[in-house]
């Protein structure tokens, strides 16, 4: 199966790790590079990771053409207004996919976000339709599966389905197994992911590591996705390392973890 890249997992060379901001010279266009040299087949970027620019956006798009690579693109809520806009930029540069989250306020009740939420993706999926691109809806740390399916069914659209992150749903008590059953049939992008449990395996403090260090049962994971859902590409996210005052060292721990989850998933996973 194809492995793509999320940006993300080079969120600190990017210049915007929380710890360490810095006047970065990568951007989107070398990330893409870096995603060809690993041997890898496209990219996902985080919506921090470019700018929203139909021309640059159509240069983008070119150049992942040049270098056989696909597109997807990510943002964080869904304003309507944005979220239109970005779609028809995804169809300028021949991204197939926008990734969303929610943005859901766990300290406000859920009902009347999800109502809203409900309104914006049924008006927003006329748009999706409208330019080809599917809108797939990340499971971040905020509703649980059945939550999510939900709303999925309410939306009612084709064009609307979910960005499955391997990891997320273990902050809210989910086993993976449990999450990828549930959400892969309406899967339309994957982050292919591992989590580290501290002793006494409490969810809530699982840590986010190389692909193969971790705790998740990734092949096991990845079988049941291809049983019950059409994906056929994964993305490989890693988190961002931790800052400790040392920008070249972190930058460094950064392109090795990367490279450790791309040999993992090829040598154990028998991906890409």
């Amino acid at each position: 199966m194809p492995l793509g890249l999320a940006s993300y997992s080079l969120h600190c060379h990017l210049g915007r790790h929380p710890d360490s901001a810095w006047a970065s010279p990568f951007d989107a266009f070398w990330v893409l590079e870096q995603a060809s040299q690993l041997g890898l087949h496209g990219v996902q970027f985080s919506p921090k990771h470019f700018e929203l620019d139909f021309h640059l956006l159509e240069r983008l798009g070119q150049r992942a053409r040049e270098l056989e690579l696909y597109l997807e693109l990510g943002a964080n809520g869904i304003e309507p207004r944005r979220l239109t806009k970005l779609l028809e930029g995804a169809s300028v540069a021949g991204a197939q996919v926008v990734r969303v989250t929610l943005d859901v306020d766990l300290s406000a009740p859920l009902p009347p976000q999800l109502e809203t939420a409900l309104v914006i993706l049924r008006q927003v999926s006329r748009s999706a339709c409208q330019y080809g691109v599917f809108l797939a809806i990340e499971n971040h740390q905020d509703l649980t599966s059945e939550e999510l399916l939900r709303l999925l069914e309410q939306v009612d659209s084709p064009y609307v389905g979910v960005c499955l992150d391997f990891g997320n749903n273990l902050e809210l008590g989910e086993a993976p197994e449990d999450t990828v059953l549930q959400l892969a049939p309406h899967t339309v992008s994957v982050h292919l992911k591992d989590c580290k449990l501290p002793p006494g395996r409490d969810p809530e403090r699982a840590g986010r590591l190389a692909l193969g260090e971790g705790d998740l049962p990734l092949r096991k994971l990845i079988e049941l996705l291809v049983e019950n859902s059409e994906v056929d590409r994964l993305l490989i996210e890693t988190p961002f390392t931790p800052y400790e005052g040392d920008l070249e060292r972190s930058l460094r721990e950064e392109q090795a973890q990367l490279a450790r989850s791309v040999e993992y998933s090829r040598k154990h996973l028998r991906l890409g």
